[in-house]
């Protein structure tokens, strides 16, 4: 899959969102600075490879979902995620993130 393949053709919807994400046997920290159905984009202290797998865990008030996520990008810390095989559950749940942390967008 090349670089443009994976470019995100929906709409992004510009978040402030903590969240974790399990690598290398362990879950850690990481901010999500955007968001749609397709991926998101974080910052975390470390560099991905690409195609890489790592799961995603979103918090909203107090429920959470894991989702399954493929590095797209990664550099300077910047990581670019995509949601292959995105579940029904995840896009509800999203969809209540998005539109509980942005006043301007609702979808």
């Amino acid at each position: 899959m090349s670089f443009t393949d994976t470019k995100r053709k929906k709409p992004r919807f510009y978040v402030n969102l903590d969240a974790l994400y399990f690598y290398d046997n362990g879950w850690d920290s990481c901010f999500i600075y955007d968001i749609n159905l397709e991926g998101a984009g974080l910052t975390s202290n470390q560099n991905f490879q690409n195609n890489e797998l790592i799961k995603l865990k979103l918090v909203y008030k107090t429920d959470e979902i894991i989702i399954n996520s493929s590095i797209v990008y990664s550099k300077n810390f910047k990581t670019g995620l995509v949601f292959p095989n995105i579940t029904d559950d995840a896009v509800l749940f999203i969809k209540k993130l998005i539109n509980y942390k942005t006043e301007r967008f609702k979808i």
